[in-house]
Order: structure tokens, then sequence, then C-alpha cells
């Protein structure tokens, strides 16, 4: 379960931004986010397993992609684990600290790598594009209610109009 709450807000990841102003053209992105993710467990069999996901969190200032520095996220996500293969969708919303957002979708296969895509934004992230991919820094053991915390790496690039 671990895994399925972790591309969930990895999907989600993918999608910060930050208030610094945005420049148009492509931009590559290489960034850093944590959260904290709290599943809800639909069914549970050693065959499949389903479950949702909330994931609020912010981009670190460590990650030092000054665009995204400092925005806040939230990732929802749905996790099927069939048979020890997982399929996973999520999106996620970033907001900046000027107040403009962006939204974006995450998709996970099976042996597959997770696939991040934009899907439109408000303020200086209007009509944004773009997509790219994200892996898992760091996660939690879950706690008593299934919670993790977790840190996520998206890469990619974006283009602004």
């Amino acid at each position: 379960m671990i895994k399925l709450l972790s591309l969930t807000a990895v999907g989600l990841l993918i999608a910060s931004v930050a208030g610094v102003a945005a420049q148009a053209g492509e931009t590559e992105y290489n960034f850093t986010w944590c959260g904290h993710s709290k599943g809800t467990l639909l069914t549970a069999s050693p065959k499949l397993m389903i479950w949702t996901d909330d994931t609020p969190g912010i981009v670190t200032p460590q990650s030092k992609f000054k665009p995204f520095e400092n925005m806040t996220i939230r990732c929802m996500g749905y996790h099927r684990m069939m048979e020890g293969k997982e399929t996973a969708a999520s999106a996620c919303m970033m907001t900046d600290p000027a107040g403009d957002t962006f939204i974006g979708e995450s998709t996970g296969l099976p042996d597959k790598p997770p696939v991040w895509t934009f899907l439109g934004g408000t303020g200086k992230w209007q009509g944004i594009s773009g997509a790219g991919t994200y892996k898992i820094e760091a996660m939690s053991k879950p706690a008593a209610d299934e919670s993790v915390e977790i840190c996520v790496t998206p890469t990619g690039k974006y283009t602004l109009p």
C-alpha cells in the first residue's frame, strides 16, 4: 500500500510551481516536494488491494529549482494492486505563493515509468503544458492510520505560451 500511496504523491509532485515569475518558452524542471499521504482502503486481499489517497505537501527550498520553491501541492489518487502489480492515477493542484495554480495528472502502469502531464493553469501558469516523470526519494513506514510521509523528485519540461 505504501508504494501505491507513493504514485499518487509523485504524480502530485510534478505539478508544483512557485511564486517566482514564470518565463515563456520551454523550461526543464527538477525539484523535490514532500508531503503527508493519508490513504483510505477499499479492499485488501492477497490478490487485490484498492485504495485512494490524499496528499498535501510543499516544494522544499533545498530542491534549488526557484520557480517552484515553496509551492503547495495537493494530490488525490486511486491505486489498484492486483497480483503484485500496481496501476495508479492521480490529479494534483499546485499553488504558488502568489495564489496562481496549475493542475496535472499522473499515471502509473505496471512495469513502466510513471508519467506526469500538465493539464492547465491560472495566472502566470495559464496555458502551461508539458510532461515528465518522477521518483520517490524517501517514504516512511505506514503509521497505524496507514498514513505515510513521502518525498518525491519530479523531472521533465514545461512550456508557457
